[in-house]
């Protein structure tokens, strides 16, 4: 989401302070979702699942006939998946999500540009990963008071994200370390509940 509406790739955003992005990329995994209906009873799904602004197919998770109340899940994949060598479906390595050099999971990546870019060509590359600690970037999120809802939307509000980082000093995290723990930390705060249907 970008100023509450769904990002489009390519499409100039400009915000109130004359900030400008254009997006060209943004793919993200999460996975491990526990639903608890209203009943009590937990519903687990410990599917990775990614989410590629390229691909709408993408958008739709799973269904589920329950009366959902709260949901957690993993933003990013966990350390057992890392160390398991290259896989398929979501997690095959032609989605570009996968460090051949590093053995691991990208669990977030969004490129394009900006004027508030460090870079000469104005351009940002945010690969967010990692999975040995103390640089795990993968994150358990909860989300509660779904008002008993069987549909729901989750929204991740790429604005705010953006707006909380330093891009004017770092346009570029392409490898596990602390900065990369302290973008997830940050990012994993505008995951919430959209419009419930």
């Amino acid at each position: 989401m970008f100023d509450g509406k769904p990002i489009q790739l390519n499409q100039t955003y400009v915000t109130k302070d004359s900030s400008k992005y254009t997006f060209s990329t943004l793919r993200f995994y999460v996975s491990n979702f526990r639903i608890h209906n209203l009943n009590g009873r937990i519903i687990e799904k410990p599917n990775v699942y990614l989410f590629d602004l390229e691909d709408t197919s993408s958008f739709e998770l799973f269904n589920l006939d329950e009366e959902i109340m709260s949901l957690d899940f993993l933003f990013g994949t966990d350390s057992l998946t890392n160390v398991s060598g290259i896989l398929d479906g979501p997690l095959d390595p032609i989605h570009g999500m996968y460090w051949t050099w590093n053995s691991g999971y990208i669990n977030f990546k969004l490129e394009g540009k900006s004027n508030r870019s460090s870079a000469p060509d104005k351009a940002f590359e945010y690969h967010i990963g990692g999975y040995l600690s103390p640089y795990s970037t993968s994150r358990k999120i909860e989300l509660r008071d779904i008002q008993k809802s069987n549909k729901i939307v989750i929204e991740l509000h790429v604005d705010r994200w953006l707006n909380s980082i330093p891009m004017e000093q770092s346009a570029s995290v392409m490898i596990p370390g602390k900065a990369a723990v302290q973008l997830s930390d940050e990012l994993v705060k505008y995951f919430e509940i959209g419009h419930v249907k």
